[in-house]
């Protein structure tokens, strides 16, 4: 079954712990990922232009690498607008939920609860995974701690 953001949006006959659709609450929030994902890449320009004209093409390259490794914060993170937390996954797709990409809630997962934004963060050691808006922000936030925990107890 595919989902649609657009008019009647049928819920998942699967089971599932929390379904939303979110299109407005990631509308609304739009700036905010925008200008943070400007200002992460005219930082990391900066830096790179820096190292380059300092120490040469390799510390350049250097940079490339790190930027692009995930040890310092992604430029974009993931927003999607429809989303699924079933079993042990986030489950969401681009324009719906037809293709399907998922992130598995394992131990090294944090989630952070951010309830002015309605948003819940996703987050690797160090590194935001995943931004998802929610209209109940505190009940997705407990489900996925919870899932997350259960998580790390099998570890």
């Amino acid at each position: 079954m595919e989902f649609s953001t657009k008019g009647a949006v049928e819920k998942p006959a699967a089971s599932y712990d929390y379904y939303d659709v979110v299109e407005d609450l990631a509308k609304k929030d739009r700036w905010r990922r925008w200008s943070r994902s400007l200002s992460l890449a005219a930082i990391y320009l900066a830096i790179s232009l820096a190292m380059g004209y300092v120490f040469g093409m390799i510390a350049l390259f250097f940079c490339l690498i790190v930027v692009c490794s995930g040890i310092v914060p992604l430029m974009h993170v993931v927003t999607p607008r429809a989303y699924i937390v079933a079993g042990n996954f986030i489950i969401w797709g681009p324009g719906g939920l037809g293709r399907k990409e998922r992130l598995e809630l394992d131990g090294d997962l944090k989630a952070i609860l951010k309830e002015d934004r309605n948003l819940v963060e996703i987050k690797s050691k160090w590194v935001t995974i995943l931004y998802l808006y929610s209209h109940d922000p505190k009940t997705l936030h407990k489900i996925l701690e919870r899932k997350i925990k259960v998580s790390r107890r099998k570890k």
